[in-house]
């Protein structure tokens, strides 16, 4: 049964998932602040909005059965779920992806960005996590081939994360939508790979071709880093750390993905995710055709 999908936003990650929804024949529309071109290809509709406005977002939203957010901006994500409750939209997915609900903090998460308040309003998560957006951000910068990582958690293991190319989170989203959204659950779990962090330096460090200069911190001495970046005003460095214990302490890593179990046991719907090796080797690839 086709279905009519609204996609807040109008960036790269909307451009990718909006192609995958069109694929299986659903009827798609794009809402965005100016108009699109780029979408024309793809026979999306682009309805050009102003967030601030409840009642034209209404109108718009009228017979859509599932609206996803690609727009983490807290107020902009108000009004799209007052929006869609008023005009009866089945199912709104905000703009969350970033590990499983239950690793997240109860408070003082500097990551939160009112998506608590969100996620309060809202029937479950996917999206974009925040605040990494260059290179040297995450654990490392794979240009200049440094890294500042944690080897083992608390307990002494070793950490994990759990990670999904862009493409693949679009491949899982629209297959989720083709399962029926009277089978999801509160929360879907995907996974593209699991690594160890230093499986993550060590695969980045192959498809460079170079050795990474490394400095492994003990967990226990991760405050003390935080409270030295304060008192020199380094922000950026605060936030890299603050992300860095939030990945030792478990908030990007699950034992259970329950949307790959899914699409594994229903015909016609299994996604095989990009291994991290393979996609960093591809990105490596590209770059340096490209310089």
């Amino acid at each position: 049964m086709t279905m009519r999908v609204a996609i807040a936003g109008g960036g790269g990650f909307a451009h990718i998932l909006a192609r995958e929804m069109a694929q299986n024949a659903n009827a798609v529309i794009v809402l965005s602040t100016k108009q699109r071109c780029e979408f024309e290809d793809l026979g999306v509709q682009v309805a050009v909005v102003d967030y601030t406005n409840t009642q034209e977002l209404q109108y718009i939203l009228t017979g859509v059965d599932l609206l996803i957010s690609t727009i983490r901006e807290e107020t902009t994500q108000i009004n799209l779920i007052n929006a869609a409750r008023h005009a009866r939209v089945h199912t709104f997915v905000p703009a969350e992806f970033e590990g499983a609900l239950a690793q997240r903090p109860t408070s003082n998460d500097p990551f939160d960005h009112g998506s608590s308040r969100v996620r309060g309003l809202g029937r479950f998560n996917i999206g974009r996590s925040a605040n990494v957006w260059n290179s040297g951000d995450y654990l490392l910068n794979i240009e200049t081939a440094q890294a500042e990582i944690v080897l083992r958690n608390a307990q002494g293991r070793p950490v994990t994360v759990s990670m999904t190319s862009v493409r693949d989170v679009a491949r899982f989203v629209a297959a989720a939508v083709e399962i029926g959204l009277e089978r999801w659950p509160t929360e879907f779990r995907m996974r593209g790979d699991q690594l160890s962090l230093e499986e993550i330096v060590h695969d980045c460090s192959t498809a460079r071709r170079v050795p990474f200069s490394q400095h492994a911190y003990e967990y226990a001495g991760i405050q003390a880093v935080l409270d030295f970046a304060l008192q020199d005003g380094d922000i950026a460095k605060w936030f890299c750390f603050q992300q860095l214990r939030a990945s030792v302490e478990g908030r990007y890593d699950f034992a259970h993905s329950n949307l790959n179990d899914i699409l594994n046991q229903t015909a016609g719907l299994e996604v095989r995710p990009l291994r991290f090796r393979d996609w960093i080797w591809r990105a490596c690839e590209e770059a340096q055709m490209q310089s």
